[in-house]
């Protein structure tokens, strides 16, 4: 099956369309798709970038488009930002159908009351369908995720009225999903055993199990993704994906489990586990920036990036990602002037 990946950069937050319609690859051989400066519609208006590709003969039947926020990640050890993964892409079809992802949590670390300050939880996934809430950036290596040092960094965020934010996404339908790892180096697994442990602890002080100490109180979380950028015990990976599925195996809520692997293939600290455990994930999206086969290196190598991880992940859960703004990531952010690449 061959895919038209269209990106351009709009404004912030960015526009990014996917094709697999095969009408679309007769219209859409090589054309730059061309949109109004003014036109960035908001999750619930897509009819208006629609019309406007229909009018240019360039609209195709099925498309998804991606938004970000702003938001960094602040390394516990010194004042070195690293930029991460602000929004996802998620595919045509799934268990989640068509929607757009984004990371919250560490943009006040940018700014907390100016243009780029990060929204409110509750008013953000009035605009995005899930949240990922990053970032749970210390567990394993023995820790005690109970203790208040060990607790998911939101930044400048109160855990009281981010616990109201969970409820008001929830009760619109709006998932949000734990985010562990990042760029701080806290985490890690020495052992299987290790691994088993801080599933369960992330279970019990997270998602759905009983623990006293709760830094959302009684919110359960809808889950957790990967970002995993730490290399110490990888090969333990396995085993805390395996202890996740037995903890939540039988409940009744449904529980996502995602990863952002970045785009060399395979994934240095999550490519094995996403090939063993790959039908455990409900969603794989790909970070294609900050590396040799971002957006804007080349066509060659974004696309032969998306091949590789095509050709383990089913289509159903993969999705390529992208920063959301220059203050996302270091490079890889869309070019302002429209692309398009051929995906075999």
């Amino acid at each position: 099956m061959s895919v038209t990946l269209h990106y351009s950069q709009i404004r912030e937050p960015d526009l990014l369309d996917v094709v697999d319609d095969a009408w679309a690859q007769d219209k859409l051989p090589n054309d730059d798709i061309s949109l109004p400066e003014g036109l960035m519609p908001p999750v619930d208006e897509t009819d208006d970038v629609r019309e406007e590709l229909e009018a240019q003969n360039k609209g195709p039947d099925r498309w998804v488009r991606i938004f970000g926020m702003s938001s960094v990640e602040v390394t516990s050890r010194a004042c070195l930002v690293h930029s991460t993964l602000f929004l996802g892409l998620l595919p045509l079809h799934g268990v989640l159908g068509t929607k757009t992802f984004a990371y919250w949590g560490q943009g006040d670390n940018v700014d907390t009351t100016g243009p780029r300050a990060e929204l409110p939880l509750a008013q953000a996934c009035t605009h995005y369908d899930v949240i990922m809430l990053g970032f749970l950036g210390s567990f394993g290596l023995s820790q005690d995720l109970t203790q208040a040092q060990n607790f998911v960094n939101i930044a400048f965020h109160s855990l009281s009225e981010t616990q109201a934010g969970i409820a008001s996404c929830q009760a619109a339908g709006k998932p949000v999903i734990l985010s562990i790892g990042g760029a701080a180096s806290n985490y890690g697994f020495t052992s299987t055993a290790d691994a088993q442990n801080a599933a369960t602890q992330i279970w019990s002080i997270y998602l759905g199990g009983t623990s006293s100490i709760r830094p959302f109180g009684t919110s359960v979380l809808d889950g957790m993704d990967l970002d995993i950028e730490a290399s110490t015990g990888s090969q333990n990976h396995a085993a805390f994906v395996d202890q996740l599925q037995s903890l939540w195996g039988g409940a009744s809520k449904k529980y996502y489990l995602t990863a952002v692997p970045q785009c060399p293939y395979p994934d240095a600290n999550l490519g094995a586990v996403l090939s063993s455990h790959t039908s455990a994930f409900d969603y794989v999206l790909i970070q294609f920036y900050n590396n040799y086969c971002e957006y804007g290196s080349s066509d060659n190598a974004v696309v032969s990036s998306f091949q590789q991880w095509a050709g383990l992940i089913p289509a159903a859960k993969l999705a390529p990602a992208s920063p959301a703004s220059t203050a996302a990531a270091g490079s890889g952010l869309h070019s302002t002037q429209c692309h398009c690449a051929d995906i075999a």
